[in-house]
């Protein structure tokens, strides 16, 4: 007599499994992933929502691999549908980043999703004026930080050119060269073909972003930083970023595995530069102005 691949009971002559047991662990696949969506707006705890998912995985027979495999795809596309339309808000991720917490105690070997939780929480504190604290450097860098200056980001094996000149027909790639700081979708950016022009020296080395600075470090020895305050525009396409400098000789183009988040983290630090430009601006005027009228 065989046993059910599932439950390990007889399962009779020459069958595999009983197809009740073949059927619920069927419904458990198709019904799990819709568990998900719910969660940001459920008063659920995330320890309750483990606990509960790993109970009813036990009961259909879903193995850890399965489960593991079913987690991620969850939060993966909760978070996916969100950032289609705008960023997360910092609650939102601290919310997600908690179930994940939760759900890697059930699934000892973790989901795998730190990174992409991770650059969904930056984006959400700059653009909450917050400075995020998530890469941890080991180790020296051929680095001068300025005074509070701290690492958000590192892209390794980036790649840098002397940026070309961007012709008026390519004008709509300058999407962060407005005030107005937006949000860029990856669906935008992917469509966004780089710009026209003869490229410069290609240089291979490591692109530091702090929120006062872009480094890159082509060796101990050799290495460039952009001010934050002095980049006039940015441009994202679906392969990189194109800084531009008021100084056109320190304009360049940086070619990263990951645009979309680079071109969000550069433009939200831009935002935050300029709203403190504008502030600084605006404090003389104010004093100039004397006391308001009784």
């Amino acid at each position: 007599m065989a046993t059910c691949s599932y439950c390990g009971q007889s399962a009779g002559l020459l069958r595999k499994w009983h197809q009740e047991c073949h059927d619920r662990h069927e419904r458990a696949l198709q019904t799990i992933p819709g568990f998900f969506p719910k969660i940001l707006d459920s008063a659920v705890l995330p320890e309750r929502f483990a606990d509960l998912l790993r109970s009813a995985a036990d009961a259909c027979f879903v193995t850890s691999d399965e489960l593991k495999t079913l987690c991620q795809a969850g939060i993966s596309s909760v978070v996916d549908s969100i950032l289609r339309e705008r960023p997360l808000t910092v609650s939102e991720a601290q919310r997600i980043m908690e179930f994940t917490d939760a759900l890697e105690l059930i699934i000892p070997d973790g989901l795998g999703l730190d990174e992409k939780l991770t650059k969904a929480a930056i984006i959400a504190e700059l653009r909450d004026d917050r400075t995020p604290n998530y890469v941890s450097v080991v180790g020296p860098m051929p680095i001068e930080f300025g005074r509070n200056e701290s690492v958000i980001w590192i892209f390794n094996q980036a790649t840098a050119h002397r940026a070309p000149v961007i012709e008026a027909e390519h004008a709509s790639l300058s999407v962060f060269a407005s005030a107005d700081i937006p949000y860029v979708t990856p669906q935008a950016i992917a469509e966004i073909a780089p710009p026209a022009g003869r490229l410069g020296r290609e240089m291979k080395g490591d692109l530091v972003l702090t929120n006062r600075a872009i480094h890159f470090l082509r060796s101990e020895n050799a290495s460039l930083r952009i001010p934050i305050a002095r980049v006039v525009s940015l441009q994202v396409n679906r392969e990189g970023v194109h800084v531009a400098c008021a100084v056109a000789k320190q304009s360049r183009l940086f070619l990263v595995d990951d645009p979309w988040f680079a071109g969000n983290v550069i433009g939200q630090l831009l935002g935050q530069m300029r709203q403190t430009m504008q502030v600084r601006e605006a404090l003389p005027a104010a004093t100039d102005e004397g006391p308001a009228p009784a």
